[in-house]
């Protein structure tokens, strides 16, 4: 059975823009309750843990904002050689690359059950013929993906120490999740620490020292699969390399 950890908001999705586009008074995609885009999407689609929304080289056919639960990203030819390359949560968007690529160059897996909306291309660029102002949404919206996933990216590359990047890491998590959740400083972890290990270069051995050591030091509070930031400025201190303290 699907269990659904809860929706986010429309207003809170990065899709938003473009299911609800300002059409003119005249436009022939919204007339009286009719919306071209709503009607022509599908919502809240469900995805079962461990299933993927699409596959590695698979035609790009949609884009796809995740409203419940989370996906894992991974790269690679086979399931022993796949690399995970980030992780999408509640809000964001799955098919980004589909402004650079007919194919999807990596895999969207579900980590637990989850549930997406889904426009099909098709339906983008019929509107953006009609309306230049709604292909330019869809370019920003892109672009700020692109961005989130470079930020991402530059957040944990120059890093090298444990500490330094499951920092990082955490702050990251912490700002992705800040607008969807009432309490901001309880992050829930969909992912397993296998995978938050592999996803930073790290021994599972090691992620789990680390953890335990930064609760011991009063950075977070560890509740089964929800961590709390007990200490933003130690962490942020330690994400940006500074040593001036030093973690036993």
């Amino acid at each position: 059975m699907h269990k659904s950890i809860g929706y986010v908001e429309c207003q809170d999705c990065s899709l938003d823009p473009l299911c609800h586009p300002a059409f003119p008074a005249d436009s022939p995609f919204a007339i009286g309750s009719f919306n071209y885009v709503l009607d022509n999407m599908e919502r809240r689609k469900a995805v079962s843990a461990g299933t993927p929304i699409y596959q590695q080289d698979d035609p790009v056919k949609a884009i796809y904002a995740v409203t419940s639960g989370a996906f894992k990203l991974l790269k690679g030819d086979t399931p022993e050689s796949a690399k995970l390359s980030g992780f999408r949560f509640q809000g964001e968007l799955l098919g980004d690359e589909a402004l650079s690529s007919p194919i999807h160059p990596m895999s969207a897996i579900a980590l637990s059950d989850a549930s997406v909306c889904i426009i099909p291309i098709e339906v983008i660029q019929n509107i953006g013929k009609a309306m230049p102002e709604f292909q330019q949404a869809f370019l920003t919206l892109i672009m700020n993906q692109c961005s989130l996933a470079h930020q991402q990216f530059s957040d944990f590359v120059a890093l090298k120490s444990a500490d330094q990047k499951l920092a990082a890491f955490l702050l990251n998590l912490n700002t992705r999740h800040s607008h969807i959740s009432q309490d901001s400083e309880t992050i829930l972890l969909q992912m397993s620490k296998l995978d938050i290990a592999s996803y930073l270069g790290l021994r599972h051995e090691t992620l789990s020292r680390t953890l335990s050591k930064f609760q011991k030091h009063g950075l977070i509070q560890l509740n089964g699969k929800r961590i709390t930031l007990e200490n933003h400025s130690k962490l942020t201190m330690l994400a940006s390399g500074n040593d001036t303290f030093i973690l036993n």
